[in-house]
């Protein structure tokens, strides 16, 4: 048997009559035993039509048989490699677990959980750790809720970050990185209304989607371009051209609320 035309993750390689392939969205195949897919419902409703049991004796090439018809009915998950190999280690426990991972794995992790109803103390695991994940880095969730285009994430987000926050960046994070460096992580579409948020610009002013963040950049209300400069100082990390709106919780809200 030759498995060379398709790329196996090293732990999880085609052995037995007895796997399913499930295939991550870089094309990485990982051959998983039935069992450890029926604790999830969707999986088990699918995988619950009788199979011919095989004959781990077969020859080589009822065994490349097997293997073409395992091939043939891979199941594509919308899931990166790394997300993938963490969900099929949820499926081989058998006690809830959450292995460790970064905010937006864990997020995906959930995501994956749910669509194939895995038992919500699996979830209720997950969704704890994305919690703790979320409070510790409020930068990294609302990049996250921009990624996702869900305002009310982001909104949430910077809710929980708050001003100083939102001016110096996630705690324990690099202290070069600017407040514009941050932005610049954002969906592109988010970056205006998120300034609009957290600044009282003047009263006619109106950013341009099209402007560098990093100029500064503002159209009154007559179409005439003007330039301010709200971050002066890197090392200190202050806005001085700029006054940080205020009510910011409300304003959040507001943001969330697709509002500004």
């Amino acid at each position: 048997m030759t498995t060379q035309e398709h790329k196996f993750h090293p732990i999880y390689k085609f052995s037995s009559p007895q796997q399913v392939i499930l295939v991550s969205a870089e094309n990485l195949h990982f051959a998983v035993f039935r069992e450890t897919l029926l604790s999830s419902q969707v999986f088990a409703t699918a995988l619950n039509i009788p199979q011919p049991r095989a004959d781990l004796s077969t020859s080589n090439n009822e065994f490349d048989e097997h293997y073409r018809d395992a091939l043939a009915k891979a199941i594509y998950i919308e899931a990166s490699e790394e997300v993938l190999e963490l969900f099929i280690s949820i499926l081989s426990s058998a006690q809830p677990i959450c292995p460790i991972s970064n905010l937006e794995d864990t997020f995906a992790l959930i995501e994956l959980c749910e669509k194939y109803e895995i038992s919500q103390g699996v979830i209720d695991v997950l969704k704890g750790r994305l919690q703790s994940l979320m409070d510790a880095s409020p930068w990294k969730w609302l990049e996250l809720a921009s990624s996702l285009d869900d305002r009310q994430m982001g909104g949430k987000a910077l809710e929980k970050m708050g001003k100083d926050c939102f001016l110096n960046g996630d705690r324990g994070g690099n202290p070069n990185v600017t407040l514009w460096d941050r932005l610049s992580n954002l969906n592109p579409t988010w970056v205006v209304p998120v300034m609009s948020m957290a600044f009282s610009l003047p009263g006619d002013a109106k950013i341009s989607a099209s402007s560098s963040i990093y100029h500064g950049k503002y159209q009154d209300k007559n179409g005439i371009t003007d330039t301010y400069s709200p971050y002066t100082s890197t090392s200190e990390k202050t806005v001085q051209a700029l006054k940080v709106a205020e009510k910011w919780n409300e304003r959040c809200r507001q943001f969330g609320r697709g509002e500004i």
